[in-house]
């Protein structure tokens, strides 16, 4: 039985890209963005049945507030991740942009077991692993847009982490002795 509101869909086994889950940032570059909580969603472009899911509701908002037009790709939470906005992390996804405003509580992390709650200082989750994720689609007053709210990330599994790894500093430092000195 789904507990589920309308509006509200649950994506799951995606990736996380561009996590700002404990700290709102605004867009970087643009000193006129509001901080914002949010991520990416990578849905997997094989997950067929729930693409169709958001696609039915972007259909819903649609006969509600544009009376059966679908805004324009550009005013949509979701774009071709293969588009020429993708990169070589979007590759093969639909990429779903789903923030929550500073003025909001802060979307819920919890790990697994859906309980734990996991904040700033846990090293999951991270941009690139697998979440599940429950995310309200719904048109802003006066917009002529649909949008994501982000309500809760689930760390599911590990993957591999986008962008510069870390960088294990006893193996490219040198070895320093107490007699070298500046």
């Amino acid at each position: 039985m789904s507990t589920l509101k309308e509006g509200q869909k649950l994506i799951g086994k995606s990736r996380l890209g561009y996590p700002k889950l404990h700290t709102p940032e605004g867009i970087k570059g643009d000193p006129t963005s509001k901080p914002r909580y949010g991520c990416q969603i990578l849905l997997p472009k094989t997950d067929v049945k729930k693409k169709a899911e958001i696609d039915a509701e972007f259909d819903r908002l649609a006969k509600l507030h544009f009376k059966g037009k679908i805004p324009k790709a550009k005013d949509l939470c979701m774009k071709d991740g293969d588009g020429e906005d993708g990169d070589e992390n979007t590759k093969g996804y639909w990429v779903i942009s789903a923030n929550r405003a500073e003025s909001q509580k802060r979307p819920q992390v919890v790990d697994k077991d859906g309980r734990t709650p996991l904040d700033s200082q846990d090293s999951k989750p991270y941009a690139g692993c697998v979440c599940n994720f429950l995310v309200s689609f719904y048109v802003p007053k006066n917009w002529q847009k649909i949008c994501a709210n982000l309500e809760i990330v689930q760390f599911v599994a590990d993957g591999e982490p986008f962008g510069a790894g870390a960088v294990n500093a006893a193996a490219v430092m040198p070895d320093l002795s107490d007699e070298d000195e500046i």
